[in-house]
């Protein structure tokens, strides 16, 4: 049976002041008034746009858990009433479906998140919210090693392999270290090499590196971790040697 939990009175607080104070509950051993707070910034934090932290709360709750069960029955019950919602079409947009995808990975069932993907219908609406789901997904599905998936969909949903569409998309962010926040880039990197589209992820790998060069040492990592030995020395060959009395401070082409 769902235990109930206690609402905190309903005037006007801070998300971010109400989770740190759970955050301190739960350190003094006070689980119960921890998960009370816990549990209003599950359901209240999305009224406050700011309130970055809320995605934090997951993974709150699963360490809670550890010490007080009912903070994992409370996160089931979120994680099923999202994954009903998803199931019959019905999303809370963006935000549901990654906050299902974090309750999943905070409970060590990231797996569930993509048999939810496969049981969509393949019918218009079941697409589209598939197309949703996956944004919250990817790094599931390239661990899971479903590169197909993650070309796939990145391609439907980003046009990230229309270089046109793309490099529009990318000069509208304030400066090209913003690239940096977007792992997705890399997961498709390396879902192209591993789907043995290699062209396709050198090409692409030029494009990031172009607007950010900081990511080229994590291209290489990804391109060892994917055995690509040609395209890990391709890339190290537009590394600059800060010592090389040759370099005048700009990466060499590749070939």
């Amino acid at each position: 049976m769902t235990t109930q939990i206690a609402e905190v009175p309903s005037v006007r607080q801070s998300p971010m002041a109400v989770l740190e104070r759970a955050d301190r509950k739960a350190v003094a051993g006070d689980f119960a008034g921890a998960l009370t707070d816990y549990a209003w910034c599950l359901k209240h934090g999305e009224e406050d746009r700011s309130f970055g932290a809320i995605m934090s709360i997951p993974g709150a709750l699963a360490a809670l858990g550890s010490q007080h069960p009912p903070a994992l029955e409370l996160l089931r019950a979120e994680r099923d009433e999202l994954e009903s919602a998803i199931l019959s079409g019905r999303p809370r947009e963006w935000e549901g479906f990654q906050m299902y995808a974090e309750i999943n990975r905070a409970l060590g069932e990231a797996s569930r998140s993509i048999t939810t993907f496969d049981n969509l219908p393949s019918n218009g609406w079941g697409e589209l919210t598939r197309k949703g789901l996956f944004m919250s997904i990817v790094k599931d599905l390239y661990e899971g090693r479903r590169y197909k998936d993650v070309v796939r969909y990145d391609v439907l949903v980003l046009s990230k392999l229309d270089y046109t569409i793309w490099q529009r998309v990318v000069d509208e962010f304030r400066g090209p270290s913003d690239l940096l926040v977007l792992p997705d880039i890399f997961l498709l990197y390396g879902a192209l090499i591993h789907v043995g589209r290699k062209e396709s992820a050198a090409a692409l790998a030029d494009v990031v590196v172009g607007l950010a060069p900081p990511a080229l040492e994590e291209l290489v990592e990804v391109a060892q971790e994917a055995g690509a030995v040609d395209e890990v020395e391709r890339l190290k060959s537009k590394l600059v040697k800060p010592d090389d009395p040759c370099s005048d401070g700009r990466a060499a082409a590749g070939p």
